[in-house]
């Protein structure tokens, strides 16, 4: 029995989730190792040195990023706007955090 305790990291954790997926395993574990992941791993390298911890972050030339957390995907005629709000906050340096109550689990959201 898979531990709930397993790395992430781990193979035996990896095929436990494609089975659990439902997926063909053995090409699953073909088309794995013929893989390159080189690119994948660098821009993860990337991610991390710049301070992104999760999706969607939008990262600004000069280093400061910006982590949003939302309840369902953004529909498409309303994304520009919230780009843009969220840019023109980026304006103002001295603003380095906007939270909620509903984000520090105080309120029900």
């Amino acid at each position: 029995m898979q531990s709930r305790r397993s790395g992430v990291d781990q193979a035996a954790t990896h095929r436990v989730a494609a089975e659990r997926a439902g997926l063909d395993v053995a090409r699953w574990e073909r088309d794995l190792k013929a893989t390159d992941f080189s690119t994948l791993a660098g821009e993860h390298a990337e991610a991390v040195r710049r301070g992104v911890f999760g999706v969607p972050t939008l990262v600004w030339p000069e280093g400061r990023s910006y982590y949003l957390k939302i309840t369902e995907l953004i529909p498409a005629e309303r994304a520009v706007p919230l780009y843009d709000a969220i840019e023109t906050v980026h304006r103002f340096g001295e603003v380095i955090e906007i939270k909620t109550p509903e984000s520090e689990g105080t309120l029900a959201a």
